[in-house]
């Protein structure tokens, strides 16, 4: 969609907004009311509060259940099935801003690379060995990296012949065995370009400005809890009829109050 994924967001706001609803931006939601065992409307951070038949949250679970309800508002059974949920997150995002387009090394045709969504994981044993140092708290010294440059197929995202790079990083588990990812944001950032400079060796000369979200930094700016994109983990036990929780689909114990998003059935992604 030419002007980025924004434009999908804004899509469904202006669709919204024909059929009578009202959006308030930067309205940061302070609690879920919830009278007589129903969710009744909400409470803004700024004071305000709005009364509706229901509720429904597209914030991770973990937020809607624990963040957003009273303590007593929510079985105790209940929130210790929440509780329980794994969702920490370990990936990370980097953005770059590069005055072209990088150089691919030889054999790679450069026109099929720049314009297609480029996954450097060589091998499964690659994978294995990437993931299995991030179970011990450990970001993988060889990332898998998803890898893209949106600006061949959209140049609204750039000024004229500037670019920018897109990468999806795995796996960066929310909790390091050493140190914090606000020290270690940048030197790891660097583990990632040495990565892609071995199929792009001149990346490092294009770029302009780096920006990356660590997992705690979608936390801190998204509101993820855990820094989880999926909100919860995908697997076996945390899907299909089991997401978020076996019986909940997209209803929650409380009356009238309603999960949609990441952490209900299928899960995230666009």
């Amino acid at each position: 969609m030419e002007g980025g994924m924004g434009m999908v967001t804004r899509a469904l706001r202006r669709s919204a907004e024909t059929r009578g609803a009202q959006v308030f931006l930067g309205s940061r939601v302070k609690r879920v009311i919830v009278k007589g065992g129903k969710a009744v409307g909400v409470e803004l951070d700024d004071g305000r509060t709005m009364y509706s038949r229901v509720v429904v949250s597209n914030a991770d679970i973990k937020t809607s259940m624990l963040g957003l309800l009273d303590p007593d508002a929510l079985p105790t059974q209940a929130k210790k099935s929440v509780e329980s949920l794994k969702n920490m997150g370990v990936s990370m995002k980097v953005h770059l801003a590069l005055d072209g387009l990088p150089r691919f090394r030889e054999g790679v045709d450069m026109g099929l690379a720049s314009s297609s969504i480029i996954h450097i994981g060589p091998s499964l044993e690659y994978l294995e060995r990437a993931y299995d140092e991030s179970k011990y708290g450990k970001p993988s010294t060889r990332p898998f990296v998803s890898l893209e440059f949106p600006t061949v197929y959209d140049a609204t995202l750039a000024p004229p012949g500037k670019h920018i790079a897109s990468m999806f990083v795995q796996y960066t588990p929310y909790r390091l065995r050493e140190g914090d990812w606000d020290d270690a944001k940048s030197k790891y950032v660097d583990v990632v370009l040495d990565t892609v400079q071995e199929y792009a060796p001149n990346i490092r000369d294009k770029i302009v400005n780096t920006h990356a979200y660590s997992p705690k930094d979608l936390e801190r700016v998204i509101g993820i809890r855990g820094g989880n994109i999926h909100h919860i983990d995908v697997t076996l036990a945390q899907s299909f009829g089991n997401r978020p929780l076996p019986g909940w689909g997209y209803t929650t114990p409380v009356d009238g109050y309603y999960l949609c998003g990441a952490s209900t059935y299928p899960g995230g992604g666009v």
